[in-house]
């Protein structure tokens, strides 16, 4: 959605090495009226022009023009490691998606400079899943990869703050399990001052929210704990900062 993006350049340049001479659809939604310039559009089969919905608006129309029987979504000042997609074939043909409905791909964490940084607690938490999920946003810095009809028979994404991957991903456990995840493919999240979720206190908020949600909704009694803990991380930080 944004045209001053620094990194577009470099995000769209590792897309196309990652997905050369690969059967995949790759689709371009813009948000909120932003035209791209021809030279980014044609890395792409189809351009999707969304009104400014947030992030999971733009993925849900995405998939709704999409014919692959695979998703996964990418972000426009995020890289790709040229072997990604080539692992994700091997995984839906061969791997952990021949037994799996869904998973998560990992990441590895850069600053606005390309500089590598330790992943996030929460990154680390997406390895367990099943004791991370209640706790805290366990899928910060992991991609999800599932089949279109899955993605659409849960509702795609339905929340549009922080952490709708988050609220989303209890809604696929709820649903198919436990989801899969993939140690070595590598999707790599550049964290930096723009960022729409780079504020901690709203980071934290967005988790709790989504913990409250899960809660009232009868999907554990455990988030109970997980609202607790944010709610006492929330007021820490918010000491800190005042």
């Amino acid at each position: 959605m944004n045209s001053d993006n620094p990194f577009m350049d470099a995000a769209f340049d590792s897309l196309s090495a990652a997905c050369k001479d690969i059967p995949v659809e790759k689709i371009l939604v813009t948000n909120g009226g932003y035209i791209p310039r021809q030279s980014i559009a044609d890395n792409f089969d189809k351009v999707i022009h969304a009104a400014l919905g947030g992030l999971g608006y733009a993925r849900n129309r995405g998939v709704e023009s999409a014919s692959a029987e695979f998703i996964t979504f990418f972000d426009s000042d995020d890289i790709l490691e040229r072997s990604y997609v080539q692992r994700l074939m091997a995984e839906i043909s061969t791997g952990i998606l021949r037994k799996e409905v869904y998973a998560y791909s990992g990441t590895k964490n850069i600053d606005a400079e390309g500089n590598p940084l330790q992943p996030s607690m929460s990154a680390r938490l997406s390895k367990q899943p099943n004791a991370a999920l209640w706790y805290k946003h366990p899928y910060t810095g992991a991609t999800l990869v599932i089949p279109r009809d899955k993605f659409i028979q849960v509702g795609g994404y339905k929340w549009g703050g922080y952490a709708e991957d988050y609220e989303l991903s209890i809604r696929l456990r709820s649903t198919f399990g436990a989801p899969a995840f993939f140690q070595d493919n590598y999707y790599i999240y550049r964290l930096h001052g723009n960022a729409m979720s780079s504020g901690k206190k709203n980071k934290i908020l967005g988790v709790l929210a989504i913990q409250s949600y899960a809660f009232i909704s009868g999907k554990g009694a455990a988030y109970a704990v997980g609202m607790f803990v944010s709610t006492i991380r929330f007021m820490l930080c918010k000491l800190r900062l005042a």
